[in-house]
């Protein structure tokens, strides 16, 4: 009898904690679609995008400190410069997304699921440049 509640009282438990980390990790591409309209998908992939990109613009401010935060004698020198050179390549990071935008919408030809291919290819770009730079940096 002993053996049967702690059996019962692990299965919870694992029931649990893997019910939060399902949550905790869910990725762009598990977006639960089904029942939903074409309209609901693409505000659930607009909203995801404007979380990614309030993360990205997290992490620049992050990037932005560990430079600010360098003492190295050397470096002190030039860090105005790291900083403009930095900016100016998120920036071009910016441009590029935008631009690789219409060449997606070009490819899927207007089509009625175009905003959402859209929507997932800055989505996926996105955060891949979050990683980039937490790698960049050492951000973990």
């Amino acid at each position: 009898m002993k053996n049967y509640k702690i059996l019962i009282l692990l299965f919870f438990t694992i029931l649990c904690f893997s019910g939060h980390s399902l949550t905790q990790e869910k990725h762009w591409n598990q977006i639960d679609t089904d029942d939903l309209t074409q309209v609901q998908i693409k505000d659930k992939y607009y909203d995801l995008l404007i979380h990614n990109k309030a993360e990205l613009d997290k992490t620049v401010s992050q990037c932005l400190e560990i430079i600010n935060q360098d003492n190295d004698i050397m470096r002190n020198e030039v860090k105005e410069e790291m900083v403009m050179a930095f900016l100016k390549s998120q920036d071009a990071w910016d441009k590029l997304i935008e631009s690789d935008k219409q060449v997606v919408k070009y490819e899927y030809y207007c089509g009625s699921g175009t905003e959402i291919f859209t929507l997932k290819y800055q989505i996926g770009k996105t955060i891949e440049r979050i990683k980039d730079l937490k790698e960049m940096f050492g951000l973990n």
